[in-house]
């Protein structure tokens, strides 16, 4: 199972995983830090508008380790959005 800072992230917890949108989509959004909004943010972006499971991808990463805020699409959020987020709650 694995762990992070501030959660246990159980198979339970993650299942919501196998119908992300961008499972099959490609592109590996998540996967290198974005500077900026680029093509390929917004590539992402759009996939996730799409995406049946996206309120629940946003509340994982806002609750497992302050690194996934740090990079990549999540929820159809930038870094940016979920940092705004997380200093409003």
């Amino acid at each position: 199972m694995p762990r992070t800072r501030t959660a246990v992230v159980s198979e339970e917890s993650t299942a919501w995983q196998v119908r992300a949108a961008c499972r099959t989509a490609g592109g590996g959004w998540d996967a290198e830090p974005l500077v900026a909004l680029s093509e390929q943010a917004s590539q992402a972006l759009a996939v996730c508008a799409a995406c049946s499971v996206r309120e629940t991808c946003l509340a994982f990463a806002m609750t497992t380790e302050p690194a996934w805020l740090r990079w990549g699409i999540w929820g159809g959020t930038t870094p940016d959005e979920r940092r705004a987020i997380g200093r409003r709650r």
